[in-house]
């Protein structure tokens, strides 16, 4: 993939900064650390869901495709959720035999994130019909 407006690679690495800080208040709790990650993803899952929501066809928000594909999902969101983390700190508790926190870490991290995009598309779409 090419980018095609270089100040995205930036805010992507930007995204990346922010994600560490928020991930670092997860590190005194369980599931060795994966409770920052869980946070991270959620969050970025709820922001992408009410992006998506209001930029959308019957979104309020009119974007360049360059900016809501590229710069925003891809850049923003992309650089700041890291399922790379969650796939890493998962294979690391199955293979020190934490096989409950393995799959614990897969069920809270997909059923989190999935709610919370639910709920920012959904949170947004509500506003795309009040403003109508």
């Amino acid at each position: 993939m090419t980018w095609r407006n270089p100040a995205s690679a930036r805010y992507a690495a930007s995204a990346t900064v922010l994600h560490d800080a928020i991930s670092v208040t997860g590190r005194p709790t369980c599931f060795n650390s994966s409770t920052g990650t869980i946070l991270v993803n959620a969050s970025g899952s709820l922001v992408i869901g009410v992006f998506a929501a209001l930029t959308g066809a019957d979104g309020r928000w009119l974007v360049p495709d360059w900016f809501r594909q590229q710069f925003f999902m891809l850049g923003l969101c992309g650089g700041y959720t890291t399922f790379s983390s969650f796939s890493l700190q998962t294979l690391n508790l199955a293979q020190a035999g934490e096989w409950l926190y393995a799959s614990a870490n897969v069920v809270l991290s997909v059923l989190t994130c999935l709610a919370a995009v639910w709920l920012g598309h959904g949170l947004a779409a509500a506003l795309n019909v009040v403003s109508r």
